[in-house]
């Protein structure tokens, strides 16, 4: 009960259906701020001088993360908007500084994803604009950074394209899990009072 209402940590003041997605928003940064912190913590331990840059941005970022859920208070774009820009960019730096080998990529496909959830369909416009942004930027990283920059051993960058198939894969299931079981139970309540109307219509007449 309190892992919900912590969930729902600014989206009271809208409507059901926009809430949903801005709960949804909430679980996603809180779950990649945890991603940027753990990374950090395991890069300060890496003996390559090189990395403690790397663990520096992700210091950085895990409470930029973290709360972008207080810019709810400004409008149902704002928190959306503000994470993919923050994401986007820590995406692309980290990329830049590691390299391809990262599979750090695939964050692109599941910011695509989840920009289309976030804004929803009555902005699908500047969902769209997000995702072709994405699409550009993979383009560009695929032509202009290397396979690996040196900072991490073959094995370390192997080890990080794995860490970043199984945290693509999990922050997909965890957000459209959510996703869904928000809309079933929202689907739910809208059955129970449609039955319940017709109940009271019946009893009432003849």
């Amino acid at each position: 009960m309190r892992l919900l209402a912590t969930i729902r940590y600014g989206t009271e003041r809208y409507p059901e259906k926009v809430a949903r997605r801005l709960r949804a928003l909430n679980l996603a940064a809180w779950m990649a701020s945890a991603v940027s912190a753990s990374f950090a913590f395991v890069q300060f331990l890496g003996a390559t001088p090189g990395l403690r840059k790397v663990a520096i941005i992700n210091v950085l970022s895990t409470p930029i993360f973290a709360m972008i859920p207080q810019l709810h208070r400004f409008g149902a774009l704002a928190a959306p908007a503000t994470f993919a820009v923050v994401a986007y960019t820590y995406v692309f730096v980290v990329i830049n500084l590691l390299g391809t080998g990262t599979g750090m990529q695939l964050y692109y496909l599941v910011g695509t994803a989840f920009v289309i959830l976030f804004f929803g369909t009555e902005h699908v416009f500047l969902a769209s604009m997000f995702g072709v942004i994405a699409a550009v930027l993979v383009i560009v990283i695929e032509l202009s950074v290397p396979y690996t920059t040196g900072l991490q051993s073959d094995a370390t960058q192997f080890g990080s394209f794995v860490t970043t198939v199984f945290v693509c894969c999990g922050l997909l299931l965890t957000i459209v899990f959510y996703a869904l079981l928000e809309a079933a139970r929202a689907e739910g309540l809208a059955e129970r009072e449609y039955n319940r109307s017709e109940s009271l219509l019946a009893n009432i007449l003849p």
